[in-house]
């Protein structure tokens, strides 16, 4: 088994449960700035006197500000957006805007001088610039992952501490995702703020995991810091298992040791989760304690069947988008996730497909608590521009924060790099990069794509050349609403070029909840209905199907569809309405699932 490799993204591995962690969530003040005047001047350079340095104007007694004072813009006299949050959930004006806006919050630290102190964001979607009490620390551009900014030198002596954010979530072909996709741009702060404050030398990054063999524990321990090189790491699990590890002279310590023979395994259904403890010392001075609640599994493939600790699983499934349920807004709380995979559950599943880009992390932990497998997908997804070496590098940091943060998890199971995307020389060739870059970072889960596929006649013959490099293969396909027809979909027959696990993951039809009429009159839950009826048949004759997953478990935003008086902005393909009305076709993929043989 390879080691595990060290990361270059500098992520915290979990940052807002951190001792002394702040969180920074509620109301900030915001302008809506389109022509990028908070920092270009008129000729297009740096505007010297920047909207990041906070310019609060003079005000009288009563709180009005002096009319001799020239004011271009107030923070203070600003109106609030809620963060976590897109503004378009909160400003109906600004539904299709993906322009600059700027987010200005104060708070109350006071800095310890002999630590240090960083900004976790769990995601700010697309393009961030943030400046910390006037100094810029920093800039991430990507919409989904977290991030973190060290801030140890901005902050102020004294309790009174700002934080300002310029936010812009331009759809860009040099970009990942691209110009085109499929769901809402949902642009702002969307993830939970953290000031994270840490020991001088502290734990930045740590995870450990069972190898595919079960035999093994593999895992590794970041640490950072001047006194990193030489400092030991006590690794307890469960508070009947230890062992200890010391730094290299890159601070970084790994782990393959034989695993405790009583290891209590995780297993779909039945989650268990350890209490994990890394204790990081120098000499006899203990500076930094990182916990997390852990379990442990194995996930391998044997020909075409998928086996979770050894055991072959078919993955009973269903995709989800991170939409919030019952309102116009990214599903950025925990309730969300509860909600979403409560309706998920209601349908027999074990498996969730968490498409199609980094979903917050309280997901992925609450699919953990819940004893629930996941996929979990990198936003790769139409039109990249393969050929860019920047944007390469740019998928390439997405998948480390995907990884790194969600790699504790024993619920994920599947990093996938890629959805629909087209055969050619470079696709193939950044789409290898990106599998060796995870199989590097992680060798304990396996590596997957959705692949696009297109009717052949009465067969579908998987042929896609990247297929060989994967572990398991995805396929989205669309017989009877794209393409064919309800009748002769039962008869597609399926094979491959490589022997590979084969997941469905999308297929379906749209419906609007409530419409009924003729099973072959579209857009009414009757025909969608048929239409997985129609799958069902098909699949279940599939040698070679170790999951399914429908597209998709709502109906979620996106401009793309604007069929009046049916779409109105939303894709119809849910099995549940916006506000979780169940539909005709939630009650055939429930009956499927309770009355699929086991493999």
């Amino acid at each position: 088994m390879a080691a595990p490799t060290s990361v270059p993204v500098p992520l915290i591995t979990n940052a807002s449960s951190r001792p002394g962690s702040i969180a920074l969530d509620g109301s900030w003040a915001h302008l809506i700035d389109p022509y990028r005047t908070g920092e270009l001047d008129l000729w297009g350079g740096e505007n010297t006197r920047g909207w990041h340095r906070g310019h609060r104007p003079r005000r009288a007694a009563d709180g009005s500000v002096l009319p001799t004072d020239r004011v271009e813009y107030d923070f203070e006299a600003a109106t609030t957006l809620e963060v976590p949050g897109s503004w378009v959930g909160q400003r109906v004006e600004l539904t299709h805007y993906e322009g600059a806006v700027w987010y200005d919050h104060s708070f109350a630290h006071e800095p310890d001088r002999d630590g240090r102190a960083f900004l976790r964001f769990g995601s700010v979607n697309h393009d961030a610039r943030v400046w910390c009490n006037g100094v810029e620390v920093g800039r991430h551009v990507g919409g989904y992952g977290p991030f973190d900014l060290e801030v140890t030198e901005a902050l102020r002596p004294g309790s009174d501490q700002r934080v300002t954010v310029r936010v812009e979530a331009e759809r860009r072909a040099d970009r990942i995702p691209g110009l085109n996709t499929d769901w809402a741009n949902d642009g702002g702060i969307t993830g939970s703020v953290h000031l994270v404050p840490v020991p001088t030398t502290f734990l930045r990054t740590a995870w450990v995991q069972l190898d595919p063999s079960g035999a093994r524990l593999l895992g590794e321990i970041v640490v950072d810091g001047a006194d990193a090189a030489g400092a030991t790491v006590d690794l307890d699990i469960g508070g009947g298992w230890s062992i200890t590890l010391e730094a290299g002279p890159d601070g970084i310590a790994r782990l393959d040791t034989p695993a405790p023979a009583d290891l209590e395994r995780w297993r779909p259904g039945a989650a268990v989760l350890h209490e994990v403890t890394w204790r990081l010392r120098v000499g006899d001075r203990e500076l930094d304690v990182l916990t997390d609640r852990v379990g442990f599994r194995t996930v391998r493939t044997e020909g075409a069947r998928i086996l979770v600790n050894d055991e072959p699983v078919f993955l009973r499934g269903i995709a989800i988008h991170a939409d919030a349920p019952g309102r116009n807004d990214r599903a950025c709380r925990p309730e969300d996730a509860a909600t979403l995979l409560d309706w998920a559950q209601s349908l027999g599943v074990n498996f969730v497909r968490l498409s199609h880009y980094q979903h917050p992390e309280h997901m992925v932990r609450e699919c953990d608590r819940r004893g629930l497998l996941a996929w979990c997908e990198l936003p790769v997804y139409w039109g990249i521009a393969w050929d860019d070496d920047a944007v390469l590098t740019n998928a390439t940091s997405q998948l480390d924060e995907l990884i790194v943060r969600d790699r504790n998890r024993a619920s994920a199971i599947l990093w996938s790099v890629a959805n629909e995307t087209m055969p050619d020389e470079g696709r193939n060739r950044f789409l290898r990069r990106l599998i060796g870059r995870a199989r590097e970072l992680d060798p304990t889960r396996l590596v997957a794509a959705a692949l696009f596929v297109t009717p052949q006649g009465d067969g579908h013959h998987l042929d896609d050349p990247i297929a060989a490099d994967l572990d398991v293969v995805g396929a989205n396909n669309y017989f009877a609403w794209y393409y064919g027809d309800v009748e002769t979909t039962p008869t597609i027959g399926w094979s491959q070029d490589v022997e590979r696990p084969l997941i469905m993951t999308e297929y379906g039809a749209g419906a609007l909840a409530g419409n009924h009429g003729h099973d072959r009159a579209r857009w009414t839950e009757e025909f969608q209905a048929a239409v997985y009826t129609a799958q069902y048949e098909m699949q279940r004759a599939i040698p070679f199907l170790a999951g399914t997953t429908p597209w998709i478990l709502k109906d979620f935003r996106t401009p793309k569809r604007q069929l009046p008086g049916i779409q109105d902005g939303w894709n119809r393909k849910g099995l549940f309405g916006p506000d979780g009305e169940e539909k005709l076709a939630a009650r055939v993929v429930r009956d499927a699932y309770a009355n699929w043989p086991d493999p």
